[in-house]
C-alpha cells in the first residue's frame, strides 16, 4: 500500500543457530526449527524478537508469515490510533505473554488458544478502548450457550480461563495507557461451584493385578513408582538420576514434563512451591529401580555397539548417539529422550486392557489410589499432604477422605459409652 511503512518495523532475523538458513534455525534441544522476528514498536521505538517453532522450515515460514500479517495489523491501528482488541491482544501475547517472558510453554500455549478460539472471533474487531462491560459479559454468554466447535457451550472452567486471559491483557493495557479504565472489573464471570473431587482409586487387588500384566515392559518401572510415591505423570517421567539417592530411598522432585503441541515434551518447574518435595521410595521400589538402571545401561552399551556394527558394515562413521543419547531421565525411550507423557498414557491404557481392569482409570488414579490406600492404612494427613505436595492438608483431606467413610466411622466409633451411661 502506498505510504505504508509498516513493513519497515519489523523483519526476519539474520542468525544462524546450527542447521537452517538465514532466517530458520534447528534448534537441537527442542528438536524443532525456530522462526524469529525482529519488531519495532512504531510509537516507542522499543525491539522485541517474537518466536514461532515448527517440525520442518516451511511449517516454521508459515507461521512466521501469519505472524508478519498480525503484526502488519497492529502496527497500522496503532499508527492511526484505533487497534482492536484482536491486535491489541496478538501484540499483548508476543510482547508480554510469550515463552521468553517466564509463562510456562503450556499455559502460553492455552492462553493463544483462548485468544484464538474464544476471543477474537468473538469481540476481536471491536475498538480497544471503545470495548465495555456489555461486550465481555455478552462474550461469556455466548461462549455459555455455544462456544464450542461442536456448538455446545464452553464450562464455566473453560470462560473462567477465557476471563482470566482477557483481564490480563486489558490490566496491562490500562498500565500503559491504552485504555482510561479496565472494563472487565465490574464484570460476572460464571462462579465455580464446589465439587468433590473426580477420585478413582484401584483396590490393592487391581494394583497386584495390572502390575503383573505389565511385567517385562520397558515402563514398568515407572508404572511402580506412580503406584508407589504418588507422583504425578509430568513429575514423575522428570525424575533424573541425580534426584534418587537409592541408598537413603529418596526422591527429590524438582521439575515437571509437559507436552505442548508446538514443542513436544517440555520441561516446567513443578505445578506449586510445595511440589518441589522430597518423596520416600519403599525398598521393593529401589530394588526395582536398581534392575531398571542396570537394563538402561545395557541399552545405552547395546547402541555403542550397534553404531560399530553400522560403522564397519557400511565403512562410514556411526555417531552412536544416532541409536542412544542419554538424557539422564530415569525413565526413557529406547534412544535415551524423553518419553512424552501423552504416549505414557496410551501405554497405561493399553495395559488395564491386558490386565482386563476398567478402562475409565487414568494415569493419575495412580496417585489417587497411593493416597487412598495410605489413608486406609492409617498414615497421618499431613504426613500423606507432604509426599502429594499439597498445599495444605484441607486439600488431601477433602479429596480423598470421602473414600473411606468405613474408616471414618470406625474411628469416630471408639467414644461410644465413653460419655453417656447406657
Amino acid at each position: 500500500m502506498k505510504g505504508d511503512h509498516s513493513m519497515n518495523n519489523f523483519k526476519k532475523t539474520n542468525q544462524r543457530r546450527g542447521r537452517g538458513d538465514r532466517d530458520v534455525w534447528f534448534d537441537e534441544k527442542r528438536n524443532l526449527y525456530v522462526g524469529q522476528l525482529s519488531y519495532t514498536d512504531p510509537k516507542t521505538r522499543k525491539r522485541s524478537r517474537p518466536t514461532v517453532y515448527g517440525k520442518t522450515p516451511k511449517e516454521t515460514r508459515d507461521k512466521m508469515k501469519l505472524m508478519e500479517r498480525d503484526l502488519e495489523i497492529v502496527i497500522k491501528q496503532r499508527r492511526e490510533g484505533n487497534i482492536t482488541i484482536g491486535a491489541w491482544l496478538d501484540e499483548w501475547f508476543i510482547k508480554y505473554q510469550n515463552i521468553g517472558n517466564n509463562l510456562k510453554a503450556k499455559s502460553a500455549e492455552r492462553q493463544a488458544m483462548a485468544i484464538k478460539l474464544h476471543i477474537k472471533p468473538y469481540i476481536g474487531d471491536i475498538i480497544l478502548k471503545r470495548l465495555d462491560t456489555e461486550d465481555i459479559q455478552g462474550l461469556y454468554a455466548k461462549l455459555a450457550a455455544s462456544g464450542k466447535k461442536n456448538g455446545s457451550g464452553l464450562s464455566a472452567q473453560s470462560i473462567r480461563h477465557v476471563h482470566n486471559t482477557l483481564s490480563k491483557s486489558l490490566e496491562k493495557a490500562f498500565v500503559l495507557k491504552k485504555i482510561k479504565e479496565n472494563p472487565i472489573k465490574n464484570t460476572e464471570p460464571p462462579s465455580l461451584k464446589s465439587r468433590k473431587a473426580n477420585v478413582n482409586a484401584l483396590t490393592e487387588e487391581q494394583v497386584r493385578i495390572f502390575l503383573k500384566a505389565a511385567e517385562g515392559h520397558r515402563l514398568y518401572a515407572a508404572l511402580m513408582t506412580g503406584f508407589m510415591t504418588g507422583l504425578r505423570r509430568g513429575e514423575l517421567l522428570a525424575l533424573m538420576w541425580d534426584d534418587i539417592d537409592l541408598d537413603k530411598r529418596i526422591a527429590i522432585v524438582r521439575r515437571s514434563l509437559v507436552t505442548t503441541n508446538e514443542q513436544g515434551p517440555v520441561f516446567e518447574t513443578p505445578k506449586t512451591e510445595e511440589s518441589n518435595r522430597m518423596v520416600p521410595l519403599p525398598e521393593d521400589l529401589c530394588s526395582e529401580l536398581r534392575k531398571h538402571k542396570s537394563r538402561q545401561e545395557a541399552e545405552a552399551v547395546a547402541a555403542i555397539e550397534k553404531a560399530k556394527d553400522h560403522s564397519e558394515k557400511f565403512h562410514i562413521k556411526v555417531d552412536p548417539e544416532t541409536y542412544y543419547k542419554d538424557s539422564g531421565l530415569v525413565f526413557q525411550q529406547e534412544n535415551g529422550q524423553r518419553v512424552d507423557p501423552r504416549s505414557f498414557s496410551r501405554t497405561f491404557k493399553r495395559l488395564l486392557k491386558k490386565a482386563g481392569l476398567p478402562e475409565s482409570f487414568r494415569v493419575h488414579d495412580m496417585r489417587h489410589t497411593f493416597a487412598s490406600l495410605l489413608l486406609s492404612f492409617g498414615v497421618d494427613i499431613k504426613r500423606i499432604q507432604n509426599m502429594l505436595g499439597h498445599a495444605n492438608p484441607e486439600i488431601t483431606l477433602s479429596t480423598y477422605a470421602h473414600l473411606l467413610p468405613g474408616a471414618l466411622n470406625d474411628a469416630s466409633a471408639v467414644l461410644n459409652g465413653r460419655f453417656i451411661e447406657t
